[in-house]
């Protein structure tokens, strides 16, 4: 079944709805042929698929959802912005973005990948260019690619950059700074949408065939495998080196391994907790969570472990054990206010730890009253001296207990 990209982007998606919904209803299967040259199916991998664990609604519609080095979400959203949440209880922590073609500003952001250091690549889509930013948001330069469209965008070990032209059914491969280095058209002729470096190869996922190609990441074609997708949209891969698929239209995740196996399936049509109306994008997180972008019902989906409650205990500031309330801003780039309560007077010893836990900074240490107390840094070691980008650990110890948060720090 072939399915207008754009006409998903920009217009109702009434035909292959329609088709899908009806071959439900009818008990009708779609045969869908396995791909010259493709893998060989085999016995499935057994793999736990992480459960619900909860949602959050965005202003609109996602288009592309990411997780960044520090663990937080970025979604690129249908109104032109970029919203980047913490990695549970979708607190969003800030967003940039705007309409028009200037500097940060978007006609349908999409894809979005990052380098190793934290900055973000999106795709411009219907302005055929990708945008670099910091971490932080900040816009540091762009540059068009030979195409009408950019769709997604993948960057490999080496920090090299590829962008799917979609529409030119073609991938485009680029140093860091934007400079072109090669491009090679899909093998079958379809439109290229989703992207991903596994294993050390390219695995791109097609709009308009139900297949994923595989390509050296020089571009020689290694062959494919059949996904029985309608409209694979983005693709991602986990620490298992597992592929996981947007199939857009059949409002599901797939998961295969990088030798096109079947691992299971994630998801069904409906607005409940696990459904989608349309899965247009998925993430992996730092701690093996699944973000799945919903699209028509506007909401970000985590699968994983489920956000802890808060106890009426934990919720009375000057109740039970000491708390590290908040870190703002958190990412920071110089200055953070930490607020932290202590249930009673004491001993208070407030500390930062690098990732290998040495003492980098002593923020109290000395005697504190029961009750709230805030503390500014500036992000400095006890020598002074600027901290790098990087994430560290907050710590709280008062009366023989000891709380810990992360805190991280970007350029």
């Amino acid at each position: 079944m072939s399915v207008s990209h754009d006409a998903y982007m920009r217009a109702p998606r009434r035909i292959p709805v329609s088709l899908l919904r009806l071959s439900r209803r009818l008990g009708v299967t779609i045969a869908l042929g396995w791909v010259a040259g493709a893998v060989a199916p085999a016995e499935p991998a057994f793999a736990v698929v992480p459960p619900y664990a909860e949602e959050w609604s965005v202003p609109a519609s996602p288009q592309d959802v990411e997780v960044d080095p520090f663990g937080r979400v970025w979604v690129s959203c249908s109104d032109d912005s970029i919203r980047v949440y913490t990695a549970s209880g979708g607190q969003l922590l800030f967003a940039f973005g705007g309409t028009g073609s200037g500097d940060g500003e978007f006609s349908t952001p999409y894809g979005i990948a990052f380098d190793t250091s934290g900055d973000a690549y999106i795709c411009d889509y219907a302005g055929a260019r990708v945008e670099k930013f910091t971490s932080a948001g900040t816009f540091l330069f762009a540059w068009a690619i030979p195409s009408d469209r950019a769709d997604h965008v993948a960057i490999d070990v080496a920090g090299d950059v590829y962008v799917t032209g979609y529409t030119d059914l073609s991938v485009h491969k680029y140093t860091p700074a934007g400079a072109p280095i090669t491009d090679w058209p899909s093998d079958a002729g379809s439109r290229t949408s989703g992207i991903v470096e596994a294993a050390g190869d390219i695995h791109v996922v097609q709009w308009d065939a139900p297949n994923v190609q595989q390509f050296t990441t020089g571009g020689t074609f290694l062959g494919s495998f059949e996904a029985a997708t309608i409209g694979g949209n983005d693709i991602e891969v986990d620490a298992s080196d597992q592929l996981w698929i947007a199939d857009y239209a059949n409002h599901r995740v797939r998961i295969f391994t990088t030798s096109g196996v079947l691992v299971d399936d994630l998801g069904s049509f409906g607005s409940g907790p696990g459904e989608f109306n349309f899965a247009i994008a998925v993430a992996v997180g730092l701690d093996g969570s699944i973000y799945v972008g919903d699209e028509l019902n506007s909401r970000i989906q985590r699968f994983g472990d489920p956000v802890v409650a808060v106890s009426p205990e934990s919720a009375d500031p000057l109740a039970g054990a000491p708390a590290i309330r908040s870190i703002a801003p958190n990412p920071c780039r110089t200055d953070a206010l930490v607020t932290y309560t202590v249930p009673q007077a004491g001993d208070v010893r407030l500390f930062i730890t690098d990732a290998r836990g040495r003492l980098v900074a002593m923020l109290e240490d000395g005697r504190a009253s029961a009750g709230t107390h805030q503390i500014g840094w500036a992000a400095r070691d006890i020598h002074g001296r600027r901290l790098a980008a990087g994430v560290y650990s907050v710590h709280l110890a008062h009366a023989g207990r000891e709380e810990s948060r992360r805190l991280t720090i970007v350029k």
